[in-house]
């Protein structure tokens, strides 16, 4: 499992985002992107789309996928991108290299940020077992509220997961709460794995990624490595050695 996150917060994020070596690499699955902006013009047509917000619910998404292949890169990737009306800046995309049958908003309109999310089968090493489940991108408010929000965010991702036939989810971003202060961190069976070095300009870890069952991020070695593109957040690549192989669904 590899899972690239950064807020890239309104810099030159596509040309930033396809020319570090972390993503040129193609050594990822996912790529969880924050304050997106709108879709890029490059991107073209999408070959999905949910269609206008409607006017009367101001906290709707709307959901487009595309097809498209970065400068340079030898193939297309699958990009897709949440739209939550009216406030542009705080739009989420989600880069696979697996195609996604269709992107989902899982955070259920309530006022929080979008919670955008692909389904994925894990493939676990020795065993061969399989188990399917959603990895999903957000980006909480920054403020005090910021632990009690990502509860919020957990709470819907665990109702939508037997839904969706999935077992667990993963979900990753900026989450803007330092680890140690999230409040699900005590239910035993969420975990989380976070970078050892500050991802943000005032020295605090705040791009992170938070599982439930904890079993998913069973590996041999958990690596993190900064990326060069940077905003007030520096791009951050999490990569599991022995753990399982993602398919996106």
């Amino acid at each position: 499992m590899n899972i690239i996150t950064w807020n890239a917060n309104r810099v030159n994020r596509w040309a930033l985002l396809w020319g570090d070596a972390l993503v040129t690499a193609l050594n990822w699955d996912v790529i969880c992107l924050q304050e997106a902006g709108n879709p890029d013009p490059a991107w073209g047509a999408a070959q999905s789309d949910t269609g206008p917000s409607h006017p009367n619910a101001p906290e709707s998404v709307r959901l487009r996928r595309y097809s498209y292949t970065p400068p340079m890169f030898p193939g297309p990737l699958c990009v897709m991108h949440a739209e939550w009306s009216g406030r542009q800046k705080n739009h989420l995309v989600m880069v696979t290299q697996g195609v996604a049958s269709r992107p989902y908003e899982l955070g259920g309109d309530q006022g929080i940020r979008p919670v955008l999310g692909v389904k994925a089968r894990l493939t676990w090493p020795v065993t061969g077992a399989t188990e399917d489940i959603l990895i999903a991108c957000t980006h909480v408010v920054a403020s005090s509220k910021a632990d009690w929000e990502m509860y919020d965010v957990a709470q819907k991702l665990r109702l939508n997961a037997p839904i969706l036939n999935c077992t667990g989810w993963v979900v990753g971003g900026d989450l803007n709460c330092e680890p140690a202060k999230q409040r699900y961190l005590d239910t035993p069976s969420i975990t989380g794995q976070w970078p050892g070095f500050p991802t943000h300009t005032s020295g605090n870890v705040f791009d992170y990624l938070i599982a439930e069952p904890n079993h998913l991020f069973d590996c041999t070695n958990h690596n993190w490595v900064q990326g060069a593109a940077a905003s007030d957040h520096f791009l951050v690549s999490y990569t599991q050695v022995g753990g399982p192989a993602i398919q996106i669904l």
